[in-house]
């Protein structure tokens, strides 16, 4: 099975949009507006596309299905965002960890708000799993 039918989930255009909304809200659109809609489009991103990253991931290391992998998708996400979201210190952990790989890619230091009104995003999770079993449909169907 061709790799990118393997993880269509996220490589297919919603999940990438979410990627590239975070990017550009990240380094771009905070620094310019820093205001609360910035303040809350990468929680939203995320939490859309975290799931299915991690469900495509587990597709190129397991044989599991694609439910297996949306819900350990769903709950590693609801794993690190909840935490990070409601406490201080789980997020100075989560820019701890995430710049061991960022700082050598030149990515640079990272900061994540701790912010409980970011719980507001998490209905994203349940809509990145139907996402992908819609993606799913389609791509089983044209095959």
């Amino acid at each position: 099975m061709p790799a990118t039918r393997r993880a269509s989930e996220f490589f297919s255009p919603a999940p990438l949009l979410a990627v590239a909304l975070l990017a550009t809200n990240d380094h771009f659109l905070k620094a310019a507006f820093h205001n609360t809609l910035t303040g809350k489009l990468s929680d939203f991103a995320g939490c859309f596309f975290l799931p299915l990253y991690v469900s495509a991931m587990l597709s190129f290391v397991t044989r599991w299905s694609l439910q297996r992998r949306l819900w350990l998708g769903a709950i590693t996400t609801l794993a690190i965002f909840i935490p990070v979201s409601v406490s201080r210190a789980a997020a100075d952990f989560v820019c701890r960890t995430v710049e061991l790989i960022a700082i050598p890619l030149g990515i640079g230091a990272q900061r994540i708000a701790s912010d409980p009104t970011d719980l507001i995003a998490v209905p994203m999770i349940c809509l990145a799993v139907l996402y992908a079993q819609k993606v799913n449909r389609c791509v089983a169907a044209s095959s």
